[in-house]
């Protein structure tokens, strides 16, 4: 029996090292690797970066003198999510210098070879399901790594206007769409909205930043008001009835998401006057959802795929969630404030793009209301 120090966790950290092996570098035929691992989900990182799991194994390779096996390889490398890791992809051809010339071009050919023509349907599908549970054919998804969106981050949009009628346009492109979907036959992506509205900055704001419990149901009291005015079929929290105000308690909350969050943020020094606007939200009714009891909003956007620009991205996200079809022509002109960036924590691999519908759908949307229509004068609309 001893009561020396001596020695005294030598063996914790000798079973560490035997958990964590180096792992393996392997540079082709990544559906074998995969296939070896089995991981659902893979992080894509950038050459030669210094996230710390890629630095741990590099410090790692070069203790035990391993160098042409410790990540010191230079090109993309997909790490799987995994607790232990045995094996990693090298895309050979990718390296630092190449990368820095074209970084598209580099992921374009990573994505090749992980997602082969032949399965090309998958590359499309990589984002994260889980809303819905579902899974892609290739039961895996691939994102980009942190540093790698330092790059290129990911885009979302925000379809704004001091014109309620503006953003409505937008709104109403995005139901009547849906709807021709379904009236074909074509079903909507796991992630699509149940609803799209357009909803007050100001409500959005106040809902935001409210601290207690009666300033958070009076402000989601009026956003149910206007969700409501739109055909979402919200509870209406109305006083007036008999035990309104038992009925009034029972609301379910509304649940404001991480990227709306994060423009309500970045906006919220902007002038008075541009903060009076009115910005499209996508709703997903999650009353049912025992974990959350909630309407759920965001903006539409996502996580962009190997190859991507931020708005490319956004654009495909904004189609798959909402059905609304979006290009540059939607960007609003504003020097160097489009698109917006966050500095909160988590958030800094992210952009806002401030959206307008053009001119030209304007005057569509103008001619085929009904006011204008009755008025007879869709021949020479003014605005």
């Amino acid at each position: 029996w001893s009561t020396s120090n001596e020695g005294r966790g030598q063996g914790r950290n000798t079973s560490r090292k035997t958990f964590s092996p180096l792992p393996r570098v392997v540079t082709s035929h990544f559906a074998s690797m995969h296939e070896q691992c089995g991981a659902a989900r893979y992080k894509v990182h950038k050459p030669q970066c210094d996230c710390s799991k890629i630095k741990s194994w590099r410090e790692m390779g070069e203790e035990v003198g391993n160098s042409s096996n410790s990540i010191q390889v230079d090109g993309l490398v997909v790490v799987p999510e995994i607790k232990i890791v045995r094996s990693v992809y090298h895309c050979l051809g990718t390296g630092q210098e190449i990368f820095k010339a074209n970084s598209r071009q580099a992921e374009l050919k990573l994505k090749e070879e992980v997602f082969p023509p032949s399965n090309v349907k998958a590359a499309n599908q990589d984002e994260d399901d889980t809303k819905n549970n579902t899974k892609t054919p290739t039961n895996f998804k691939m994102s980009c790594a942190a540093c790698l969106l330092e790059i290129v981050p990911n885009g979302f949009v925000c379809v704004s206007s001091p014109s309620f009628s503006v953003v409505k346009l937008a709104c109403d492109l995005s139901r009547k769409r849906a709807a021709l979907k379904q009236k074909e036959g074509r079903e909507l992506h796991a992630d699509h909205a149940h609803f799209v509205c357009v909803l007050s900055r100001e409500s959005l704001w106040n809902l935001e930043i409210a601290k207690t419990g009666e300033m958070k149901a009076k402000f989601t009291s009026h956003l149910y008001s206007q969700m409501m005015e739109q055909d979402i079929p919200v509870p209406s929290g109305d006083d007036d009835n008999d035990g309104g105000a038992k009925e009034k308690d029972k609301l379910n909350p509304i649940d404001i998401g991480h990227h709306l969050s994060s423009l309500l943020h970045i906006t919220c020094r902007d002038s008075d006057q541009d903060k009076k606007t009115h910005w499209l939200v996508i709703v997903y009714d999650d009353t049912n959802n025992r974990r959350k009891r909630c309407w759920s909003i965001d903006l539409p956007g996502g996580k962009r795929h190997l190859g991507e620009a931020a708005f490319e991205g956004a654009i495909r996200e904004t189609e798959e969630e909402c059905s609304l079809l979006i290009d540059p022509s939607w960007i609003v002109k504003d020097g160097n404030k489009n698109p917006r960036k966050s500095n909160r924590k988590g958030d800094k691999s992210n952009v806002y793009f401030m959206l307008r519908p053009p001119s030209n759908l304007i005057m569509d949307g103008i001619t085929e209301d009904s006011f204008w229509l009755n008025e007879g004068i869709t021949d020479e609309p003014k605005v």
